[in-house]
This record gives C-alpha cells, sequence and structure tokens, in this order.
C-alpha cells in the first residue's frame, strides 16, 4: 500500500504524515502518572457523578439466556448487597492485581436491555468499565458478602465494583514510596510476563501504566502488584524490553502512530471492556496514553477535558467536514457525537478520515427499527453508515464536536 493511503476498516494500515509541528514535541510521562495517581490522594466519593449509576440495574432485563428477568427479589437482593450505606467506610488506598470488570452492581450476571420496536443487541449495561492490573484505585467499602469491593480511579473518572481478590491495599507508607518510581506504558496486547522463576504472573494491555524499579541496557524492571494473603499488594519485579514497554512517550511519527492504530484496528468491539475488548473511549484512552495523554475513560468527559474544543452542531455536513480539515490536527483530534468518539487521522480524496471501534449502526426500514453490527475497530469517512438503507441520522449528522488533545 503506497504512503498516505488508507485501506477503510482494515486491520493494517499505512497512516498519513503526521504534521512536523507535532514531532518536534518533547514529552514526558510526568503528567500522566501525576493524573494516574489521583486516586491516592482521594478523599472519599464525593466526586460528582462517578459512582451516582452504581444502582443502574433497570427494573426489567435480560439475562444470559436472553429471557426477561423480572425477579424483583433477585434484583432487590443485588442492589441490597451493594451495601451503599457503607460508602467510605473502609477509606483505603489501593491497586489492582488484575485486569478487572468494573460493574455497576455487585454481580457477574448481565442485564441486557431491549428496546421496544429495536433490535436486540446484548450490552450488559451493568459493565462500566475495565482497569488494567496495576491501576491506582481508592478503596470505599466491601459489599455485604464482602466478595465485591467499590472501588474508584479518578483518573479515569469511573467508579464500580470489583471482585475482591482483584484489588490489593496499598499501605501509605508504600504508596510513598512506589510514588517515587517512574513509570513505564505497554505497548503491546497480551503479551505474557515472567518473574524470575520463569512463571507468567500476567499479560500486557496496550495502554496499561506500570512502576519502574530499575532499567538495564535495552531493557526495564517493571513491577507487577500481587495481592498476598492478608490482601495486601506484594511485588513482582518482571523484566521486558523496551519495545514492550516505553520509558517516555512515543513521538508523534507516522511511523509510531501506525504501529499503534495497527494494534487498536481490526479487534473485536467490546462494551466498556466486556471480556478485554475495546469500546470508542477505551480505545482512544489507551491510544492517547502512549503518547503521554491522560484522558477519563467515557466519551462525553474526554471531548469535555481533552483539550481544545470547537463545536460543530447546528453545521451542515459539509461545513463540518471543512472544519475539520481545516482546523483538526491529525492523530491529535477526537470527533465526538453523543454516544461515540473517533480519532481524526487525515484526509483521503478529499473526505475526512478515522479510526474508532463500532458496535453497529442503526436504521429504520418498513417501520423496522433494526441495527447492523460492524463489531469491530475500523478506519473509515465520516459517511461510513450513510449507505444504509432506511438510516435516518448518520455519524455526520450526529457530529457535535472535536476536541483537539493538549
Amino acid at each position: 500500500m503506497k504512503k498516505n493511503q488508507q485501506q477503510t476498516g482494515s486491520l493494517l494500515v499505512r497512516c498519513c504524515d503526521v504534521p512536523s509541528g507535532l514531532k518536534s514535541l518533547t514529552r514526558t510521562f510526568d503528567a500522566l502518572k501525576s493524573s494516574w495517581l489521583l486516586s491516592w490522594n482521594t478523599k472519599d466519593m464525593s466526586c460528582g457523578s462517578l459512582s451516582e449509576n452504581w444502582n443502574a440495574m433497570p427494573e426489567i432485563c435480560y439475562r444470559e439466556n436472553l429471557q426477561p428477568c423480572n425477579d424483583q427479589l433477585w434484583i432487590e437482593s443485588v442492589k441490597d448487597n451493594a451495601n451503599m450505606n457503607a460508602t467510605d467506610s473502609v477509606h483505603a488506598t489501593g491497586i489492582m492485581v488484575r485486569h478487572a470488570c468494573v460493574r455497576t452492581v455487585p454481580t457477574d450476571y448481565p442485564c441486557y436491555i431491549k428496546e421496544k420496536g429495536r433490535d436486540f443487541i446484548p450490552l450488559d449495561r451493568l459493565q462500566n468499565t475495565l482497569f488494567n492490573a496495576g491501576t491506582p484505585v481508592y478503596i470505599s467499602h466491601y459489599s455485604k458478602d464482602r466478595g465485591w469491593v467499590m472501588v474508584m480511579d479518578q483518573a479515569s473518572k469511573a467508579a464500580g465494583f470489583v471482585k475482591a481478590e482483584d484489588v490489593a491495599t496499598i499501605a501509605l507508607s508504600t504508596v510513598d514510596t512506589v510514588k517515587r518510581l517512574p513509570i513505564a506504558v505497554f505497548l503491546n496486547d497480551h503479551e505474557p510476563l515472567y518473574n524470575a522463576k520463569r512463571e507468567v504472573v500476567g499479560y500486557s494491555r496496550l495502554g496499561q501504566v506500570a512502576f519502574v524499579r530499575k532499567q538495564k541496557d535495552n531493557k526495564v524492571c517493571v513491577l507487577w502488584p500481587k495481592r498476598s494473603v492478608s490482601g495486601s499488594v506484594r511485588w513482582e519485579e518482571v523484566w521486558v524490553p523496551l519495545t514492550t514497554a516505553a520509558i517516555k512517550p512515543l513521538v508523534f511519527s507516522s511511523e509510531n502512530v501506525t504501529f499503534i492504530l495497527n494494534q487498536l484496528l481490526g479487534k473485536p468491539y467490546g462494551w466498556g471492556g466486556t471480556l478485554g475488548h475495546r469500546d470508542c473511549s477505551s480505545m482512544i484512552q489507551d491510544y492517547f496514553r502512549i503518547f503521554g495523554c491522560s484522558l477519563p475513560r467515557n466519551s462525553k468527559a474526554q471531548m469535555q477535558d481533552g483539550g481544545q474544543i470547537i463545536d460543530l452542531s447546528g453545521k451542515s455536513k459539509t461545513e463540518k467536514e471543512r472544519l475539520i480539515i481545516q482546523q483538526g490536527v491529525p492523530y491529535k483530534t477526537i470527533l465526538y457525537a453523543p454516544g461515540h468518539v473517533a480519532l481524526y487521522t487525515g484526509v483521503s480524496k478529499g473526505r475526512v478520515l478515522m479510526a474508532h471501534a463500532v458496535l453497529s449502526s442503526g436504521f429504520v426500514k418498513n417501520g423496522y427499527e433494526g441495527s447492523r453490527i460492524i463489531g469491530k475497530s475500523i478506519v473509515s469517512t465520516l459517511y461510513f453508515d450513510a449507505e444504509i438503507p432506511g438510516l435516518e441520522h448518520s455519524f455526520v449528522d450526529k457530529l457535535a464536536a472535536m476536541t483537539i488533545v493538549h
């Protein structure tokens, strides 16, 4: 494939040239580290809307057999087990020891919603997000059965319940020690990580952050957290090459952007981190971490907090595309429509291109409301769904803003 060409939906993409002004930016992980450690400075759960949706389970939902669940006793028992009256009773610093699903209530069982007249798409509304192993968290309290813990990651502005075995407490003295260590960011997904005994202690995730104990030649020793019998953290030393974990942000260049995006594109869509996969905002969050930028977890917060916001609402389709081309910065600009974000990646044949994780596009045909499933990360134009028969509002119609990330 020739330089400056992109193939829509392709797993392998040759990205457009990165503007020369970005190549000269020199970054460290200092800002990312400061944001990443915010949870260890948290006093309580009173942080706006971080935990307001803890009881968002609908009165009627569809369970894993795709049949409606109207068992109110079960629903109320799950809510009761959340033990929200005990919020902030533990009030401790913690760290995730596994890549863990973060749930709005303490249960593994899903709660799917089927909107009246629409296709059934099994999105688990109880799945909030996924926290990587090594994520610093604030521990609020335990569920009544003590099998779950409510935790918060202030950097991502996300909170919810994780299983008790997925998190360890960390003493304030240890916090003070590890805070002084530098950090590294993993550049690959699912790479096995070994301790000194050649035992697998875990698997990496692109965008995952870890503390650095030491560096030698072209390798770096990172600390992998494990949970001790007492529930406190213990550390495993893991040596990895600098091609696996970067100790400083990658330079914005065509080669680096291509390297990262080619690992993210073509992967299955995962609502809220379901099965370890990425949805639109987690893809954006992990991408920017590699380059030293810290973003919150959900799409609206990324648009609001990411940097310079340019309003696109009320503009025509042509005007929106013109403004993106004129004012957007490829690979540093988030395109936002309510409920969805994408990364602006340049222009091909006069059309804006973007990389994004997409589940589906809705349509109405002969009165039937349906969905066309895409279910993966793709590169597309703003009009990727415009050819769907019966489509009422395409992505470009809903496009409301773009944010140029600092």
